[in-house]
């Protein structure tokens, strides 16, 4: 009887480690990693509302090795502070799992406030550039193709005016090839200012505590207006954003994304706004867009409630061939995940899809579709922390976890965050997150950062247990091309805004190349796609932000594939 039971609790022990074994994991390797960065607010306890946002972070390979590098925004110096001022980091990626910090010799360590990033060939000469968005003088990074960079934000155009710039992205909006620059700017605000007899920070009901000092509310502020710099070739950009009709004072960006929300083949732009109706700019094809939040249903909730919005992102999780839109907000608000039903309408099914409800307590930012297990369906992760680093003293925690929603592939998510790893799952004040495969194996990692904290790298371990394809676009547009019917139609290098549609086992799975999304971050620029068991994608389509179309045939699965604009069968 006792070998009986012996042998049962054996079989028990290995049963229970296959099954860990098998689970898919999200492992924290930032000490092992060799990246040491810390997020600095600068704060000195005066409460400069400034201090709040956190910053965002890039993954882009900077120096064309097929790696991921790591380009991470920090904060800034404010009245008070004594420490030395925070610079922006850049990280080699030098394989086998190790970065090296290569910000002085590329010449990105800047002290500017930092904020938000995007990424992508600016000027299509083969070499990603970086856009930093500040409080005060934004910063546009390009590439000398030499593992070094150069600031001419002034000289391009795009320095801004002074303002806090948050969010921004690079995209194609007149598809000539050359990549714009969409800037989303939060409030008129400065520090010179005394904060002292606002409102806090607590709600929108509230009145100053007894208890001790909060951030200034954002109701204390009026909105600064977004901009749209069309890029005019040659290093320089021109200023459209009132004749294209993207001047709106009453906004507060934050998170944005862009995509082409109704299949017309011209990109539009979301704006996640805080406190006021979010934007939905949809692109007219002719330099101009048009607002259309409200009439969209993707301005409010569902049930018609304002909300505090930061990150976004657009995905096809129900795998209909339509980007749907996901939304973090503020606590009690729950994240939001709106159903794209064409013709640019959404319908809000943040509640009956499941992702609402354990989003609730919590304070969302940075965020992200992606298969996280390779199946085949776009899951979801969120990251979140309050804005109070007093949080406890309004009923909440400053630091929280992150949420990893799985794709059940019946319209419904479920929370699988403590069943992956509780690495994911431990509280910090998270903020911008990034989201690519920087090792390589096959499944998408994901790097976070928080604010005046460490930053955190962890890795998906979710190994090989089913298939994936990686396909990473080149566009035809030479650097700088003549201005002629004929250059129109070549797309941007990095192929952003190309939607790319892969079929397996007669059902299609839909993604776009997409620079700047989440919570004021910069994703891998390659696309990634679960294949589940199947050992090939039966066929994949491109269709190019200029409007050619290219088709491959089936591709077996596991690796990585390059797709030159032209050079496949239309």
């Amino acid at each position: 009887m006792n070998r009986v039971f012996f042998w049962l609790f054996l079989i028990m022990i290995l049963w229970g480690g296959a099954l860990w074994a098998d689970s898919p994991r999200f492992v924290d390797v930032t000490a092992s990693s060799g990246i040491d960065f810390r997020h600095i607010h600068g704060g000195t306890g005066r409460k400069y509302f400034v201090e709040t946002m956190g910053s965002g972070v890039a993954f882009l390979d900077y120096n064309n090795d097929g790696r991921l590098d790591v380009f991470a925004v920090n904060g800034g110096t404010l009245p008070g502070y004594a420490g030395p001022p925070p610079r922006n980091r850049l990280y080699r990626n030098a394989g086998e799992g190790r970065f090296s910090d290569v910000t002085r010799f590329a010449g990105v360590g800047e002290t500017a406030y930092g904020m938000g990033v995007c990424a992508g060939d600016f000027d299509n000469d083969g070499h990603d550039d970086l856009y930093v968005t500040c409080y005060g003088p934004n910063s546009l990074f390009r590439n000398n193709g030499d593992g070094t960079f150069r600031n001419i934000a002034t000289e391009a155009g795009v320095a801004g005016d002074a303002t806090w710039s948050v969010g921004c992205a690079f995209l194609d909006y007149d598809a000539d090839g050359f990549l714009d620059l969409y800037v989303a700017n939060y409030v008129d605000y400065s520090i010179a200012s005394p904060e002292t007899g606002l409102r806090p920070y607590v709600s929108r009901s509230a009145r100053p505590s007894e208890e001790g000092r909060f951030y200034p509310h954002p109701d204390n502020f009026k909105g600064a207006a977004d901009r749209l710099y069309r890029n005019i070739g040659k290093g320089t950009f021109a200023d459209v954003t009132k004749p294209a009709g993207v001047f709106d004072p009453g906004g507060k960006g934050m998170g944005m994304a862009c995509t082409d929300v109704n299949g017309d083949g011209a990109v539009d732009v979301f704006v996640a706004n805080d406190m006021t109706p979010n934007f939905l700019y949809l692109n007219q094809g002719d330099g101009r867009f048009v607002e259309k939040g409200l009439l969209s249903g993707a301005a409010y909730s569902g049930s018609g409630e304002l909300q505090s919005s930061m990150g976004a992102d657009f995905g096809d999780f129900n795998r209909d061939g339509r980007l749907d839109l996901a939304v973090t907000n503020f606590r009690l608000e729950g994240a939001g995940l709106y159903r794209n039903e064409g013709g640019a309408l959404f319908t809000d099914i943040s509640s009956i899809s499941g992702v609402r409800t354990p989003t609730i307590p919590h304070v969302g930012w940075g965020m992200g579709f992606l298969d996280y297990d390779n199946d085949g369906w776009t899951d979801l992760l969120m990251v979140h922390g309050h804005v109070l680093d007093n949080a406890d003293r309004v009923g909440s925690v400053y630091p929280q976890p992150a949420i990893l929603m799985r794709n059940r592939g019946d319209g419904r998510f479920v929370d699988v965050t403590r069943e992956v790893t509780d690495d994911l799952s431990t509280p910090v004040p998270g903020r911008g997150a990034a989201f690519g495969d920087y090792d390589n194996d096959g499944d998408v990692d994901v790097f976070v950062l928080t604010v005046n904290g460490a930053a955190r790298l962890l890795r998906n371990e979710v190994g090989n247990r089913n298939r994936w394809l990686r396909i990473k676009l080149v566009g035809a547009a030479r650097e700088h091309p003549e201005r002629s019917r004929d250059a129109v139609r070549r797309s941007n290098r990095n192929g952003i805004g190309a939607r790319v549609t892969v079929w397996t086992g007669g059902r299609e799975q839909t993604r776009e190349v997409r620079s700047g999304s989440s919570y004021l971050s910069q994703n891998d620029l390659r696309l990634h796609f679960g294949l589940g068991n199947y050992e090939a994608a039966d066929s994949v389509r491109v269709r190019w932000p200029g409007g050619a179309v290219d088709r491959l045939g089936r591709l077996s699965a596991d690796r990585e594939i390059v797709v030159r604009e032209g050079e496949s069968g239309p």
